[in-house]
């Protein structure tokens, strides 16, 4: 899950910064936004595109099952 911070900058505006955590293996990214909803749809896209990419190869083939004996 995606951690969204807000930060008042000097002139008064706010930034959102969405930063992204994995244990295992370790993985760590971050962006700044102007709107918390662009930085929620990132952070939620991103977070698909880490988990698919981190999925071990074997399960990522549609279809195709492993018999356990």
């Amino acid at each position: 899950m995606a951690t969204l911070r807000e930060r008042k900058l000097k002139g008064g505006k706010t930034s959102i910064t969405a930063q992204i955590t994995r244990r295992n293996p370790q993985y760590q990214e971050s962006k700044t936004f102007d709107k918390p909803k662009t930085a929620r749809a990132w952070a939620t896209k991103r977070e698909e595109e880490i988990d698919t990419e981190m999925r071990p190869a074997c399960s990522r083939k549609s279809g195709v099952t492993r018999a356990v004996r």
